[in-house]
Order: C-alpha cells, then structure tokens, then sequence
C-alpha cells in the first residue's frame, strides 16, 4: 500500500501557519522567562502585558521582588505589585496594553552573582480600554528605571525581576 505524503505535507504547512500567525506556540501555565540573557525579561514583560498573563508574569517576580519608588512611600512588595498588575490586567480584559521598550538602556553586573541591572530603560505602556473602535487609548511612559534581574540555574536557566526602581519624575502621561 503507498502512502500519500501531499495531504500531511498540506497539513504540516496549514499547521505552521497557524502556529506562526497566532505568535508561537501556546505556553503551559507556570511557564518562566527562559533564558540566560537579563533584556530577555523585557521581552518577557511585554509578552505579559499584551496578553493580560497574570500567570506569568507571576513567574516574571522573585518572591523577594520590590518596587522602590523615588517620591518616598507607597513602596511596594511581591504581594502588592501583583495586586495592582492583575487589576490593571482585568481593567482591560477587553481591551489591550501594548508595552514598548525603548532601545538605549545598560546593563551592568550586580554585586551578586548572577544579578544584573538595567539602567536607564525607558517603557511605554499603551493603554486601550475598549479595544479597536472604542475610546481614545491613553499612554504612560516611565524613564530612567532600574530593574533588578536574577539568574536562576534551576530547573531551567531563567530569570526573574527582583527590583525596580523608579526615579522622580519618572512618570508622564498622555493621550
């Protein structure tokens, strides 16, 4: 009996298509920012926020995770920063955040091994509450951050953000 290839190759090719314009395969729950690379979290937190993955971007944060903010007070720990992304996440559940990281940051070896900085990053965070059609996005742009990321070997080398610091002044908004 002779087997006729066309039909899977047919196959194999609609299934690459879908897989390639649906942007990549889809990821397990609990999967983590894979990579040995520190600017690899940022493609990581963009990823995050364009798909509203509370799931993952929990894997993004060291439990040990801080956000300092330059202004004094209202600093915030693990718990809380994943309080305010997941409300901001369900906030535009139908709509989107787009994040853009600007090129022209650093990154600098920590003062332990396996961490790095990346300095003066700038993010832009388009926020689009209704989705195509609806009321005009608005965007906020965050300049000269600091993130804190940390190399983890096991079970996967991964990474995961354990700072980030925002300067004075740092936060401008805009429509």
């Amino acid at each position: 009996m002779s087997v006729d290839n066309r039909g899977f190759l047919k196959l194999l090719t609609l299934g690459c298509w879908v897989l390639l314009l649906s942007g990549g395969p889809i990821r397990p729950a609990g999967a983590l920012c894979l990579g040995d690379e520190p600017q690899i979290i940022l493609d990581c937190l963009s990823r995050a926020h364009g798909e509203l993955d509370i799931e993952f971007y929990k894997q993004l944060l060291a439990e040990d995770f801080h956000y300092l903010h330059a202004t004094g007070g209202a600093d915030w720990d693990y718990a809380r920063e994943l309080a305010a992304v997941e409300g901001t996440f369900e906030a535009y559940s139908k709509g989107s955040i787009t994040m853009t990281i600007q090129d022209g940051f650093d990154i600098v070896e920590g003062s332990k091994s396996g961490d790095y900085w990346i300095e003066n990053l700038t993010v832009r965070l388009e926020f689009d509450i209704d989705g195509p059609g609806g009321e005009e996005p608005f965007f906020a742009t965050k300049r000269g951050l600091q993130m804190g990321v940390r190399l983890i070997q096991s079970p996967e080398p991964h990474l995961v953000i354990f700072e980030c610091r925002e300067p004075e002044g740092a936060t401008s908004f805009s429509r």
